[in-house]
């Protein structure tokens, strides 16, 4: 009994059915990726082929893998180099011919020599009598005898040789199918993996600029913790009549100082907040611009020029946004020394 047999013994009147499911149940993907080979080249028991034709129905996108199967197998048919035959195959097939009766042996020439020639001198033919029931051998003519056992042998290994040949086109087509999908996995890996380090590259760029903008932090907040740890000279600074709440201290090392003040708020977009220095003599010299935020106290870090290394005061004012060359509402001032007769610093 063959597998057809065993098939339809155990499917009975119902009709072909795969086991633990019915032919209207469809195929998975790896089923039908297993029967796609051999549904290429007609091979399957006609339950498997029904149930390949409805896969393929329902999945049109395996179309695309059914035609580049059939297109491998039929190149893969004329892919084998040509064999050059064996030195003895045609005398093999010659005797062969014989046997069978295909080509009468040539007469011997003591044969040729007794013919009768043309043009004889000979009494006319006459008409030959019927010959006797039966056969006669005819005179030169083998009996035709049947193909030797070697023949049959020989149809034997051509036909497994042919089977062997067309599942190796079957087993390269599936591994050439399987080899492009994997490139196509790879191609998108590769993709995938580009477009990860694109992210990634950029978001080290912006690491870079944090570390940046981090260590130029960390430097500013040593230079203020050693100004602020052995200043040269510091100014107390005390609220006006127009913030009496507020209050700040000023210290300077050299051409780097800090200030530090308490009790005001950040300014709307069109005014902020200026510095002015206070030189021995002379009217007050605006300085920088400050941008405060509504916290309760804060430090900045300042730059005084050298040639007002001498400076006996500050003062810090409200203005116009971009600065003014005179103060206009003073906010905190402070004096490092009291002054003198008629070097009293102004901020006015």
């Amino acid at each position: 009994m063959n597998m057809s047999d065993d098939r339809l013994e155990g499917q009975g009147e119902a009709g072909p059915q795969r086991p633990g499911r019915s032919l209207t149940d469809s195929l998975t993907d790896v089923e039908a990726q297993e029967l796609l080979p051999a549904y290429v080249m007609g091979a399957l028991e006609p339950d498997e082929m029904l149930a390949m034709d409805a896969f393929l129905q329902a999945h049109p996108e395996w179309q695309a893998r059914v035609q580049s199967m059939e297109k491998a197998a039929m190149s893969l048919a004329h892919a084998a180099p040509r064999a050059v035959l064996p030195a003895r195959t045609k005398e093999h097939l010659m005797a062969q011919a014989r046997a069978d009766g295909a080509i009468l042996p040539a007469p011997p020439v003591e044969a040729l020599a007794k013919r009768t020639p043309l043009l004889s001198t000979s009494p006319p033919l006459q008409p030959a009598t019927r010959p006797p029931r039966g056969l006669r051998p005819i005179p030169g003519v083998q009996p035709r005898t049947p193909p030797p056992a070697s023949n049959w042998f020989g149809v034997f290994w051509r036909t497994v040789a042919t089977t062997g040949a067309v599942a190796a086109i079957l087993l390269l087509a599936g591994i050439t199918w399987q080899l492009r999908t994997t490139v196509a996995q790879l191609a998108n890996q590769v993709i995938s993996l580009q477009e990860q380090l694109v992210q990634i590259q950029g978001e080290n760029t912006q690491l870079q600029q944090t570390n940046l903008a981090l260590q130029q932090q960390l430097q500013l907040q040593n230079q203020q913790m050693a100004v602020l740890a052995n200043p040269q000279q510091t100014i107390a600074l005390a609220g006006t009549e127009e913030a009496p709440a507020a209050s700040g201290a000023f210290y300077r090392q050299g051409e780097s100082a800090v200030l530090v003040v308490r009790g005001l708020s950040a300014l709307p977009a069109d005014q902020i907040y200026q510095l002015w220095i206070l030189p021995p003599e002379g009217d007050s010299i605006p300085a920088d611009l400050i941008q405060l935020a509504s916290v309760d106290t804060q430090t900045i870090a300042l730059s005084v020029p050298p040639q007002y290394d001498d400076l006996v005061g500050i003062g810090l004012s409200i203005e116009p946004a971009g600065g003014s060359q005179r103060p206009t509402t003073i906010v905190l001032l402070g004096l490092a020394d009291a002054p003198s007769a008629g070097q009293a610093p102004r901020l006015s």
